[in-house]
């Protein structure tokens, strides 16, 4: 036989191996007559796997007789009535939820108040199928819902010292300070790259 390699795909995996090697996959072949490809120059032989998807062998080099050298390559199933069917689709199982703790936040884009954050601690649900989920779970709110205003938040952060809430409210006001300079020095050198006077370059923020 020699060492010239085959190389066989199927699905997604390609192996590179001697013939001799792929001898047990072609026996379960069911293999009918090549036929002659006129475009491509090649004889090309369908096959028959046991499960019904159908396969194809072609060889690389220009001599037909050379068995050594074929791809094997994974051909889509067909279906009687002539038809492809792509055998990707999607399934759910069961839907597992958590629900955190509210703790105090440090995100700076917060305009008023303290922002709110996840903790670490959760307790989780019991687990559920996705038919039970969606008939007992309460309506999906609005963008709207999802907003809270400043005394909410302090509301939800009850067990929060008022001291704990102006100390992160100071931090945030400095982080908030930080980003508008560093965002008006780059809008600064961006207009005096264009040759624009940086007095013209608009409002800062303030």
């Amino acid at each position: 036989m020699g060492g010239s390699p085959v190389i066989t795909e199927s699905s997604s995996m390609v192996v590179s191996s001697p013939l001799h090697v792929t001898t047990s996959l072609q026996e379960r072949l069911v293999k009918t007559p090549p036929a002659f490809d006129s475009r491509a120059g090649v004889h090309v032989t369908d096959h028959k796997s046991d499960d019904g998807r159908g396969f194809f062998e072609t060889p690389l080099s220009d001599d037909s007789n050379n068995d050594r050298d074929t791809v094997l390559l994974f051909r889509p199933s067909k279906p009687r009535d002539g038809s492809f069917v792509d055998a990707k689709h999607v399934a759910f199982g069961s839907i597992s939820t958590r629900c955190y703790d509210v703790v105090m936040g440090d995100h700076p884009c917060c305009s008023m108040g303290c922002p709110l954050a996840l903790g670490w601690e959760y307790s989780q649900d019991p687990s559920v199928s996705v038919d039970v989920y969606e008939a007992s779970r309460s309506p999906r709110r609005s963008k709207a819902d999802l907003k809270t205003t400043w005394e909410q938040r302090r509301n939800m952060l009850s067990d929060v010292s008022d001291g704990e809430v102006k100390r992160a409210e100071r931090k945030l006001h400095r982080e908030r300070s930080c980003q508008r300079k560093v965002r008006s020095r780059v809008s600064a050198a961006f207009f005096q790259m264009d040759g624009i006077p940086e007095e013209t370059s608009g409002p800062q923020c303030i």
